[in-house]
């Protein structure tokens, strides 16, 4: 009986160190989680709304807003999960990769995001910009409300905050939706769209800013947000991306599922010139960009005027 005893004991004790296991996962899982990005939610039908306010940018830098690039596929050789170079306008491997399979005619060759196995049509890469905000009011999760986070979106927003502040049409004002006395709150409606390609996303087509107006009417309250916005240039600080010659090695290993280095002569071959005359330009429109348009020079140039006013 004392051993029967003694075996339910030791299983009892064995549960318990999966459990302890499991917290531990759990608690790491928390920890990967950069606690300063806000990431909206939707409900089970994949609708949702959020009140924000774009904040400008911490003091020393020139920009509200920053953008980068990065694929995310896999190959025979494993995933590739990498920024993309083109983020500071240099050449990028995977971008000539998929230039050159267009200009031949190949582009069914191209690389696709995720898994190849969802057939999803190639080749984007990933347009990300990052921006400093305010959550106001946050309906699926109240405790983000009255705090400071990142907002990272794609374009669809991005193409909502330049028409606010460059306006399409004739006799409607522009609004800086960075100044938080003279901006505007962004009300964000979110709701799950399907698509012929490639299947359900979110969409943001909905959400409008609201009419213009202080964030507070206390301006030390108003200072108060503006102490804790956070720097974004190092999201496109050069020491955060990988070399040229590293991305060539992980993009050959990933698309042959090569487990020894490539050699250097293949490497070079691979290559094209980094002079300034093959840098990727805002003119440099190629059918493999993202889907979305790319922002133009005078949308740019209209984000730095409002920075520094």
């Amino acid at each position: 009986m004392n051993d029967v005893l003694n075996e339910r004991k030791n299983r009892r004790f064995e549960l318990d160190k999966m459990q302890s296991g499991m917290a531990k996962f759990d608690r790491n899982k928390k920890q990967d989680t950069d606690d300063r990005f806000w990431r909206p939610s939707v409900d089970k039908q994949g609708i949702g709304s959020a009140l924000i306010r774009l904040l400008p940018p911490v003091e020393g830098e020139d920009s509200p807003i920053v953008r980068y690039w990065d694929h995310a596929f896999k190959g025979p050789g494993g995933w590739y999960i990498e920024k993309s170079l083109k983020s500071l306008d240099m050449p990028d491997p995977v971008w000539e990769m998929n230039g050159k399979l267009y200009e031949s005619g190949k582009s069914g060759q191209a690389v696709y995001y995720g898994d190849p196995k969802e057939k999803r049509p190639g080749t984007r890469a990933r347009l990300h910009y990052v921006v400093n905000v305010y959550v106001i009011n946050d309906p699926a999760q109240p405790d983000n409300n009255g705090k400071n986070f990142l907002f990272q979106f794609g374009p669809e927003i991005y193409d909502k905050i330049k028409e606010a502040m460059h306006p399409p049409f004739q006799g409607i004002a522009p609004i800086n939706p960075f100044h938080p006395w003279e901006g505007s709150n962004l009300h964000l409606m979110m709701k799950n769209a399907k698509g012929d390609k490639t299947g359900v996303y979110r969409t943001y087509a909905s959400s409008v800013f609201e009419s213009p107006g202080p964030l507070f009417d206390n301006d030390g309250a108003i200072e108060a947000v503006l102490n804790n916005v956070y720097p974004l240039q190092p999201f496109v600080d050069p020491k955060s991306y990988k070399s040229y010659d590293e991305l060539a090695k992980r993009l050959d290993r990933v698309m042959k599922g090569n487990k020894k280095p490539v050699e250097e002569n293949d490497l070079e071959a691979s290559k094209v010139s980094h002079s300034p005359r093959n840098r990727i330009s805002e003119d440099d429109e190629k059918p493999w960009d993202d889907e979305s348009p790319e922002p133009t020079s005078e949308a740019d140039s209209y984000f730095e005027k409002l920075a520094n006013r």
